[in-house]
């Protein structure tokens, strides 16, 4: 897992770095700064969940077992919504 993290840890390090040195070159606006905090957010759950995910799994079992009601439920939860915005952007 500690390979999964470095560029996540990498990737804030470098931006913090940026920002706390106050240089001229890095201008952003509060939307920037809010997104990329969305984003290393975003990004290291996945990597915290993926784990935890191959291992409620058991990834080398040969049948899926009882998990896989809730991945149906989600793609449901998740894909529905997904739809119904989609049709009403059209």
């Amino acid at each position: 897992m500690t390979y999964e993290t470095k560029p996540i840890e990498y990737r804030g390090y470098s931006l913090l770095r940026l920002l706390s040195s106050g240089s001229e070159k890095f201008q952003s606006n509060a939307f920037q700064m809010v997104m990329f905090r969305a984003g290393q957010a975003h990004a290291g759950v996945i990597v915290i969940l993926s784990p935890v995910c191959q291992v409620l799994t058991h990834m080398n079992a040969t049948a899926p077992n009882r998990w896989i009601k809730l991945l149906y439920a989600g793609i449901f939860i998740l894909g529905a919504p997904l739809i119904t915005f989609g049709i009403g952007l059209l």
